[in-house]
């Protein structure tokens, strides 16, 4: 972590930094059990981190990361993506099943660029946009490790994906001087 990450992380409300830290510990428990054979279904692991500032979400990132103590990959969902459906269900596919085999924890930054202004996507139609969702949420709900989806404004997230994140995590609570 860097200092700026430091001292931000230090300026959270002591329930928001609980939150970050729970939620870093649920992570490093699940990125555990995934190197275990499963014993039944468990509920995908999906975290939202809002905050209008980008240091914020970088500072709160790297707070999991540490406690994490396993690899964070930065999705680059731009890279997911194609004008054909099939083929963003075979990117997203493929990289659930590395990330499962490689112990991750996945980090979407940005998130609000990935469903552009209120939820819509950027330069694609709408039916592709929801084929894409739908690929995205579907494969998460499969996943076993953890995954973060980083955002400046819960307005701009699918209600998809809101309703299934646990926790929703707002870092604008600040603490008082």
């Amino acid at each position: 972590m860097t200092a700026d990450h430091l001292r931000i992380a230090e300026g959270l409300s002591p329930q928001v930094r609980m939150a970050v830290t729970v939620l870093a510990i649920n992570a490093k428990s699940r990125l555990a059990a995934q190197r275990r054979p499963r014993t039944g279904r468990r509920p995908p692991l999906i975290a939202v981190l809002l905050s209008p500032y980008a240091i914020a979400r970088s500072a709160a990132t790297a707070v999991i990361a540490r406690h994490v103590n396993a690899p964070v990959q930065r999705v680059d969902w731009s890279r997911l993506l194609s004008p054909y459906t099939h083929e963003t269900e075979l990117n997203v596919e493929r990289l659930f099943d590395a990330a499962e085999h490689a112990g991750v924890f996945l980090l979407f930054d940005e998130a609000d660029a990935l469903f552009g202004p209120h939820g819509r996507p950027l330069n694609f139609s709408d039916s592709a946009h929801e084929s894409s969702t739908t690929a995205l949420l579907d494969r998460m709900a499969r996943f076993d490790g953890p995954v973060c989806f980083t955002a400046g404004q819960r307005r701009h997230l699918h209600p998809s994906l809101l309703a299934a994140a646990d926790p929703v995590i707002d870092l604008t609570a600040t603490a008082s001087a």
